[in-house]
């Protein structure tokens, strides 16, 4: 499934995580910007992975600030793999299937997209103050050579 919408070239567009790509996508490049959405374990050290890999996590969703500083946000709920297009003048998703359910947070301001996300995903919860640091995780070891 394939959909593609105009968007103003001023536009800043951020997001699409989770990838090591920077959160403010480029949209000078003519041919566009492809980014992958599909979770993954990707066990690489640090170095080895691409600007554009994904990571672990499949994040669909976009956040536009224009020129006055307001902000929106766009989701597109769908479990299937996908593949986001940002362009100069367009963001085009290419799902491998599933169904296009859109969800919009028009703010205006970025408190107010977030808070409309979070009521949308789930709020995040305080993880116990014993438990930071605590967490697991493949990204960035090195491998030595013995």
């Amino acid at each position: 499934m394939e959909l593609t919408t105009s968007v103003d070239p001023s536009l800043s567009v951020y997001g699409l995580g989770e990838h090591k790509a920077p959160l403010l996508k480029n949209r000078s490049v003519k041919e566009g910007n492809n980014f992958t959405l599909f979770a993954r374990d990707r066990g690489t050290p640090e170095h080895n992975v691409e600007g554009d890999t994904n990571l672990y996590g499949s994040h669909p969703v976009w956040y536009g600030v224009d020129k006055t500083g307001s902000m929106f946000g766009v989701l597109m709920l769908n479990a299937n793999g996908m593949d986001v297009g940002v362009f100069a003048d367009a963001i085009q998703y290419r799902m491998i299937g599933g169904v296009i359910d859109l969800l919009f947070f028009l703010g205006p301001t970025p408190a107010d997209v977030l808070d409309q996300y979070t009521q949308a995903v789930g709020r995040p919860l305080m993880v116990p103050y014993w438990s930071l640091g605590a967490m697991l995780c493949r990204w960035g070891y090195k491998v030595r050579e013995v």
